[in-house]
């Protein structure tokens, strides 16, 4: 028998045994859905299913054939992978310390408090405050019945995978910036309220996916915001919600504080929002339609004006820490752009323990 005649019996043998249904829905379907598919649908063998394709000329021949071809997975297979990457998620997530909200309960104090907002401290930048800085966390850790919310920053952290330039305006490598900042916030001892992550911070989970806000939130017990979260204040017989981000969006040269105005919009209302990165301090108190006011704040930096901010225009705002005093027995918040003001009007008050 030769090989066309050999060829017309094959073709004659397979005709019988597809029905025309089968062939009509392998004719509409080939091309758009993989042979495996339609041999599954068909209840067939893929090798089945290519024959009948080169026989009806849907595909060409290959000029070769395998022997030990690997066959591909059945669906099954892919299943149990998929339910694989689903559990190994959640237990990803299970190792993260961030949250997005966490509750202070402060309830048994009859004092007023102060929450102060430390941010863009940029420990390890040339033209860093320092004198400064170390002033204001003696200040901070010295006064009774006062808290932080650190908003990022932290380090200036200048890596070859971030911001390389930035290198240049560095006063000591990373490693040692990160050491500082475990100094300065011991310092502070238990009055950490929570942590923020800053793009500087977020530098080292570019670069080895390294948590720097999650590693120091460990050291000193505090909460750990990410890059943003609520801190809900149970302070005597009142309730304070305090929004922090380090950065957001809507800015606005004209209206600093325009951007936190904007994300009580988004998550939702609270009484004090923050937003910083800018390194431009600035403090509003506006009243609102319910009768309550809301305090809107920009911490400002410890970083003075490197050559990009002068290049852009940006002049030296101080290095103000904002904060707010609270009151246990009444709804009342007392806002201030310096820290100074803040602890003198605690004092008069009789807030000392």
């Amino acid at each position: 028998m030769n090989a066309q005649a050999l060829n017309n019996k094959l073709t004659k043998l397979e005709n019988q045994c597809w029905t025309q249904k089968e062939t009509e829905f392998l004719t509409e379907n080939y091309g758009s859905m993989s042979t495996l598919e339609i041999a599954r649908k068909l209840k067939m063998d893929v090798k089945r299913v290519e024959n009948k394709a080169y026989r009806i000329g849907l595909r060409k021949p290959k000029r070769f054939s395998y022997l030990d071809l690997k066959a591909l997975p059945e669906y099954a297979d892919v299943e149990e992978m998929w339910r694989s990457l689903e559990e190994y998620q959640d237990k990803c997530r299970s190792l993260s310390t961030h949250q997005e909200a966490v509750t202070v309960d402060m309830s048994d104090t009859e004092d007023p408090i102060i929450v102060a907002f430390l941010a863009d401290l940029h420990i390890g930048a040339i033209s860093g405050k320092y004198r400064e800085l170390h002033d204001r966390v003696e200040l901070l850790s010295k006064t009774p019945n006062c808290y932080v919310v650190s908003c990022g920053d932290t380090v200036d952290n200048y890596l070859p995978t971030f911001h390389t330039q930035g290198q240049f305006s560095e006063i000591c490598p990373p490693e040692v910036q990160k050491v500082m900042v475990e100094y300065i916030f011991e310092r502070l001892n238990d009055r950490v309220l929570a942590l923020v992550q800053g793009c500087h911070d977020e530098a080292s989970h570019y670069a080895d996916d390294f948590d720097w806000t999650k590693y120091l939130c460990s050291k000193l017990g505090c909460a750990n915001l990410g890059f943003g979260g609520t801190v809900t204040l149970k302070l005597g017989k009142e309730s304070y919600v305090v929004h922090a981000r380090h950065k957001y969006r809507f800015n606005s040269a004209f209206n600093l504080t325009h951007t936190v105005k904007r994300l009580r919009e988004q998550v939702g209302d609270f009484d004090i929002g923050c937003v910083a990165h800018n390194h431009q301090a600035s403090v509003e108190e506006v009243p609102m339609p319910d009768g309550k006011t809301r305090v809107f704040v920009r911490p400002g930096s410890f970083k003075a004006p490197d050559r990009y901010a002068r290049s852009l225009g940006y002049v030296d705002t101080g290095a103000q820490v904002p904060s707010v005093i609270l009151f246990p027995d009444e709804h009342k918040m007392l806002p201030f752009l310096d820290l100074d003001n803040s602890v003198l009007v605690l004092e008069k008050l009789g807030g000392e323990v």
